[in-house]
């Protein structure tokens, strides 16, 4: 086993929201954790469209972790870090590892240090001839020193590995996770994973889709907008007609409904705000990082889309974005492949995904 594995504070109150309405999602995560705990290995997805509150559900299982004495520990993607190869990886474990005494490896055959120092930057100095594996024969024996080094992390504590933004992962990360997936770490592991579905990629949603016709240890958690009575709790409103319109207007989304009520105007109400269209600055910001992300003639189509209306006749948006017919098919797909844009069940004719994302982009 690895020497001097201590419990460390993950952070996980920046991520903290207040939770309602979700107490079948965490009576699930309960026995996830009470399994995993156990020494039956335990995998679940949570999943959902952006601010519906997967982060919060999974620092929530972070938080139940460590109160049962559990080590937690959580990565994240990030969209604009995929050239960096087990990015999501190295984010979950890498810090933790940087804290161990190098002791804590000795029991490791040299072999799999060498593995593994390809892959985390902390054990490199254990190792200093390793390298980064680029063969897929290099690659597999990496995955199975990862699996290892997981299993010996939970030989003293329980652990519970949390992967945020799966759809954002690099491609090394991906197939090391889905190494996990189909080969669970023989220990008290519970792996927890979020992701959006509608912006993962095709590789993405493969794994996902192969480890979900699994075993009764695969769970998934897809998390819907809020019941009005729920969100009624969330928003703390008195005024019932403006609550209506704070709900109306997120859509039952948690981010949109906290951001809409704390930035809602004290003398005109909602309704007022509502006609004019005021979307919160943090929604904002939350959409121009999705524009950010886009190709030229994406972000066009989606500021002429804005424009056109919800929904929005493609043809419209196009001559208002001055793109031709091939630059335009290859727009409208980026705009969907990313979730902004949805097919609105007629032929060239779309909505946004929500209707704050349309103000927002406007």
């Amino acid at each position: 086993m690895l020497a001097g594995v201590a419990r460390v504070e993950c952070g996980v109150t920046e991520l903290a929201q207040t939770l309602v309405g979700r107490q079948t999602e965490l009576d699930l995560l309960e026995r996830v954790l009470e399994e995993g705990c156990a020494g039956s290995p335990q995998i679940v997805f949570v999943t959902g469209e952006p601010g519906i509150g997967k982060s919060s559900l999974l620092a929530a299982l972070l938080r139940r972790a460590e109160e049962r004495g559990c080590l937690a520990l959580r990565g994240s993607a990030a969209e604009f870090e995929r050239d960096l190869p087990f990015g999501l990886i190295i984010d979950a474990l890498d810090e933790y590892l940087e804290s161990l005494a190098p002791s804590a490896f000795h029991s490791l055959e040299t072999e799999t240090l060498a593995e593994l120092g390809g892959v985390f930057p902390a054990l490199r100095s254990l190792d200093p001839g390793s390298d980064e594996p680029t063969t897929a024969a290099e690659r597999h024996r990496a995955y199975r020193a990862a699996r290892e080094l997981i299993e010996r992390l939970a030989v003293k504590q329980p652990l519970v590995l949390v992967l945020d933004d799966l759809h954002w992962a690099d491609g090394a990360s991906l197939e090391l996770a889905a190494h996990l997936f189909r080969r669970p770490p023989r220990a008290r592991v519970v792996l927890a994973v979020g992701l959006r579905p509608r912006q993962a990629g095709h590789a993405t949603e493969a794994v996902m889709d192969s480890t979900l016709s699994g075993s009764e240890s695969v769970h998934s958690i897809a998390l819907a907008p809020l019941a009005p009575a729920d969100a009624q709790v969330l928003m703390g409103l008195a005024d019932q007609a403006e609550a209506e319109c704070v709900y109306r207007r997120s859509g039952g989304n948690p981010f949109y409904m906290l951001e809409l009520t704390r930035g809602r105007d004290q003398k005109r109400g909602l309704r007022s705000a509502e006609d004019e269209g005021d979307v919160p600055s943090a929604v904002v910001a939350a959409i121009v990082r999705e524009l950010d992300g886009l190709s030229m003639p994406g972000r066009r189509l989606a500021e002429a889309g804005a424009v056109a209306g919800d929904p929005f006749e493609l043809d419209l948006a196009l001559a208002a974005a001055g793109l031709g017919e091939p630059d335009a098919l290859d727009a409208i797909d980026e705009l969907a492949g990313r979730d902004l844009v949805r097919s609105a069940g007629a032929p060239r004719r779309f909505h946004f995904r929500h209707p704050l994302v349309r103000a927002a982009v406007y």
